[in-house]
């Protein structure tokens, strides 16, 4: 099973924590950074921080819109505008 990817499409580095299977997994994103898709469970929910710690969004994952392919892998991506999942066959990393 494949986990989520990310995609930062902000001006500042983020740092993201997913919460899920009783374990918080936490790491930081520069500005245009991306994280690959993984193997592992979807997390149930992700908090998406300032570096300073400031909590700037949390999410249900399962809650959050849905664009792009009908199936493949998927990738959260942070824009100023919200934040989406975009199902993609595929993730270059120049997407």
């Amino acid at each position: 099973m494949f986990g989520l990817g990310y995609v930062n499409e902000l001006h500042r580095s983020i740092k993201i924590v997913e919460y899920g299977w009783g374990v918080a997994q936490a790491f930081t994103l520069k500005p245009g950074e991306i994280k690959p898709v993984g193997f592992g469970h979807v997390a149930d929910s992700i908090d998406v921080l300032r570096r300073d710690g400031q909590l700037l969004a949390h999410y249900c994952t399962r809650e959050i819109p849905r664009i792009g392919a009908s199936r493949g892998t998927k990738c959260v991506v942070l824009r100023s505008s919200g934040v989406v999942i975009e199902l993609k066959q595929h993730l270059a990393y120049n997407e």
